[in-house]
């Protein structure tokens, strides 16, 4: 992985004290960008799900991963845990 930032806690979820963890399954280019999410365990608030796969397909960067040395498109799953303790 080359970029890996954890996303900014939206504002509002931290007043109404939303928290959990987001399970993504994530599609990542042989460039390396994210360019597809899909939230496949919720975090229980759609706002922290919209925020995850957002910063996901905008700021996430990986090595692009490779197929007999060929750069090459795969899916993974990834996760954030949204600790209110952690809000900025």
């Amino acid at each position: 992985m080359r970029t890996h930032t954890l996303p900014p806690y939206p504002p509002i979820s931290v007043r109404l004290n939303e928290a959990g963890t987001t399970l993504m399954e994530v599609h990542i280019t042989a460039e390396g960008n994210v360019d597809d999410c899909k939230v496949v365990t919720s975090s229980s608030s759609e706002r922290l799900d919209a925020a995850a796969c957002d910063h996901m397909k905008r700021v996430w960067r990986w090595q692009p991963p490779t197929n007999q040395g060929q750069p090459t498109a795969v899916s993974t799953r990834v996760s954030i845990k949204w600790d209110l303790k952690d809000a900025k």
